[in-house]
């Protein structure tokens, strides 16, 4: 058995003894529910609130407002829920120094990151493909098949995720606690909002992804014009699974 086979062993035995594959699943299926059900009862609840002379003025639902339920749930919740459920990944093996037996043995540092990175991607990537599945039947159902791109627009959410678990990685291996690997992300995320006010940077914002989501499916915003902020995203993936690799095999644990 490969050295990244046992690790694949060993994080998918804690990642389901923890309940966090689990817990994620049920996240992402609950967010797939509440888009399409709350962008049907939302003009019902503003009915509720507003004076009889506005509520003429409210629209009815479409599907737009179940997309935008959706990613508003899953990018605002489910991004941060992912990190915070993850973060202890490797600053916890740091703490109680469970790592140091299998490296000892012969395990490969690299050997650990990888593994690790791949685990947590691909339960974010099933529990997320489950939610948008989800998601789109019942937007399905209770709307139309409207809207353009919608494959990338899904992509959105999920690439943006990849990059939170890669830097979740990086961050755990320069910092070795999870207070600091959580601060260092966010302000990771506060300086790619604040890049977006500048005309030299705005183009190549990652969080234009996940903010111009419903712009796409309503074709009001051009699909060429993710395609720097998507390969900046995937260098800084690139990037930070690269550095997160080195420093770890050239530090002591």
């Amino acid at each position: 058995m490969t050295g990244l086979t046992l690790m694949l062993k060993k994080e998918w035995l804690e990642n389901s003894r923890s309940h966090k594959a689990l817990a994620l699943l049920i996240i992402s299926i609950i967010f797939g529910i509440l888009g399409p059900l709350t962008a049907l009862l939302m003009p019902e609840i503003m009915a509720g609130i507003l004076p009889k002379k506005l509520q003429e003025a409210i629209p009815d639902p479409t599907y737009l407002d179940s997309y935008a339920q959706y990613f508003k749930q899953v990018n605002q919740l489910g991004l941060i829920l992912l990190v915070f459920l993850f973060s202890g990944t490797l600053t916890q093996e740091f703490t109680r120094g469970t790592l140091i037996n299998l490296i000892t043995k012969g395990l490969s540092k690299k050997a650990i990151i990888l593994a690790k990175f791949t685990m947590i991607a691909g339960l974010w990537t099933l529990t997320y493909s489950l939610g948008s599945l989800t998601q789109y039947t019942y937007t399905l159902y209770y709307f139309n098949n409207q809207g353009k791109d919608k494959l990338l627009v899904y992509g959105a959410s999920w690439l943006v995720g990849l990059m939170l678990i890669s830097l979740i990685l990086i961050y755990s291996v320069l910092f070795r606690k999870t207070a600091g690997l959580l601060i260092a992300c966010l302000m990771t995320i506060v300086t790619f909002f604040i890049s977006g006010f500048f005309k030299i940077t705005k183009d190549w914002n990652p969080m234009l992804l996940i903010q111009k989501q419903s712009q796409v499916l309503s074709g009001h915003y051009e699909i060429q014009d993710w395609f720097q902020p998507a390969l900046l995203i995937i260098v800084i993936i690139l990037i930070s699974l690269t550095l997160a690799i080195l420093i770890f095999e050239r530090s002591e644990t």
